[in-house]
């Protein structure tokens, strides 16, 4: 048992119970873990319409600020309020940042300048901005100073952190060739999935019934932000090949973005209309059940996949994951031989075939070997211990 508790600011642009997204779910999955823990949790983020300044949510404490867009000056005189204030009650032992724009006006308040400090890189904030730019055919010089800022604001905090984590090896090469973060301040520790929350069922046909899904069908799901990087247009390319051969199955696509109705047109196009499903937005709430019910999981992604915690979710479901060897998904998938040879059509219909004419003796082997490897690689439990730790070694407080 830890006798040593810190006081940690968390700084995040949002937390999961404002608004939902990766990185949101991160921020408030490791302070709530933290707490749990004993730790005195303070949580920073911007404030959007509709959620007040101040507010406490189980024993973690609420701060946030008025948002101003990229115009950090505009938020500054709040964001450095707000920081005095936090200052006024508290020592804080360290602060956790998650996000650039919210960590740069911790930064240029003054008020922790001593403070040891830990940034969760998940991925570069410019390249981000460009790819979205591009989806919505912002102009080229505007993009790259756009772009510009961005990198400046990531690289200044960045170069203030005592350590930096990774999700993988892909993401510290992403990080050092855009930063040039010596390797001796990163320190990779992967994502992590609640495995009491995604877990396999006995039997999945009432939930298929439930979410409106074939019970008589093979069921192929993928939940991703609707973008040109995530690869659901090879995806739908590789589907209408194996629809060719069989008509036993449906693709399930979950999610919203950019290119939804394109996707949709694409479909109908391909003679899918029978064979794929698109849900709109899944509520966090449900998705375990989709992955429960679904038969396979596939990654299709074109670019830049950090890690996909969509991958471990699935996984720790007991539901095999085919994914392409783009960026991390290689590092988790390639122990299970769940890796398509490439990320065109061809390579994931030829995959996807293969895996339709398993036996079912293979596929329960299968399931149980997914679930165990993501409960001892990727459980909550075993991972905040190694973030614990980490904060520990550059507050230089012993864990015990």
């Amino acid at each position: 048992m830890n006798n040593r508790k810190l006081n940690i600011l968390v700084v995040s642009d949002a937390i999961f119970e404002d608004e939902e997204g990766g990185a949101a779910r991160i921020a408030s999955e490791i302070s709530n873990r933290l707490s749990e823990r004993g730790h005195k949790i303070y949580n920073f983020s911007r404030r959007k319409t509709g959620f007040s300044k101040t507010e406490k949510i189980g024993k973690r404490e609420i701060f946030r600020y008025k948002f101003k867009g990229l115009n950090l000056f505009g938020s500054y005189l709040d964001a450095k309020n707000i920081i005095e204030n936090i200052c006024r009650k508290t020592s804080i032992d360290i602060l956790d940042f998650h996000n650039p724009q919210s960590a740069y006006l911790v930064n240029i308040s003054g008020k922790l300048s001593t403070i040891p400090r830990i940034y969760h890189f998940q991925s570069p904030w410019h390249i981000e901005y460009e790819i979205r730019a591009k989806q919505k055919n912002v102009s080229y010089l505007s993009t790259k100073l756009q772009s510009a800022v961005r990198r400046k604001i990531e690289n200044s905090v960045l170069k203030t952190c005592d350590k930096i984590i990774v999700l993988s090896e892909y993401m510290k090469d992403v990080l050092k060739n855009y930063h040039s973060i010596p390797s001796d301040r990163i320190n990779i520790i992967p994502g992590s999935v609640d495995t009491e929350r995604f877990c396999p069922i006995a039997d999945s046909l009432l939930l298929r019934k439930e979410l409106g899904l074939p019970s008589d069908k093979m069921i192929v799901f993928t939940v991703r932000n609707l973008a040109p990087r995530m690869g659901l247009e090879n995806l739908l390319l590789a589907f209408s090949k194996v629809v060719g051969e069989n008509k036993k199955v449906c693709l399930v696509i979950g999610g919203r973005g950019f290119l939804e109705e394109k996707l949709k047109s694409m479909s109908s196009e391909l003679g899918l209309t029978e064979y794929v499903k698109f849900t709109g937005y899944i509520p966090d709430e449900l998705l375990p059940k989709y992955y429960q019910a679904s038969n396979l999981f596939v990654l299709p992604t074109l670019a830049l996949e950090g890690f996909g915690l969509v991958t471990i979710e699935s996984l720790s479901c007991g539901t095999p994951v085919l994914g392409t060897p783009i960026g991390a998904t290689t590092e988790i998938l390639l122990k299970l031989n769940l890796l398509f040879e490439s990320n065109t059509p061809e390579a994931m219909a030829k995959r996807i075939k293969e895996f339709i004419e398993l036996p079912q003796s293979e596929l329960e082997t299968l399931r149980k070997k997914c679930r165990d490897y993501a409960v001892e690689n990727f459980s909550w439990e075993r991972i905040i211990q190694k973030i614990e730790e980490l904060f520990y070694s550059v507050t230089r407080k012993p864990s015990s």
